[in-house]
């Protein structure tokens, strides 16, 4: 299903099985017999994917502090156990982060990606509420 929303100006969508989602599909959605696993799922990779972005966000506020790590550590190893320590951040995350180019770095609005992402948490766990509050 493709979920748009739109917050504060900016549009976002979230694919999820290539089903456009509006109020009536949503609620045709709702009603098949996998529809709360499927938002149960969906609701836990995003909160994962929320992580990751905070994550990033954290880091990229950061930048010049972890680029001094990277530079003054002996190995990439141990650069990324320096900067989790220091920021209390997953090694998984830290490796995105060192896995990306630097135009990425400078170009992608993690802040932002990371707010787009609460509010479609937001509003898939108010479906799965609506539409299955008496289970």
């Amino acid at each position: 299903m493709n979920l748009k929303t739109t917050f504060q100006g900016r549009k976002a969508e979230i694919i999820i099985a290539g089903v456009e989602i509006n109020h009536s599909s949503a609620f045709q959605f709702a009603l098949s017999k996998f529809a709360k696993e499927n938002f149960i799922a969906e609701i836990e990779r995003l909160d994962k994917d929320i992580e990751l972005a905070q994550a990033l966000v954290l880091i990229t506020k950061h930048i010049d502090e972890i680029f001094a790590i990277i530079r003054g550590s002996e190995n990439p190893e141990l650069a990324k156990e320096k900067i989790a320590k220091q920021f209390t951040i997953k090694a998984e995350h830290i490796r995105v982060y060192m896995d990306m180019g630097v135009s990425d770095i400078i170009s992608i609005d993690f802040s932002t990606i990371s707010t787009i992402l609460l509010a479609q948490r937001k509003q898939y766990q108010s479906i799965l509420e609506e539409y299955y509050a008496r289970d």
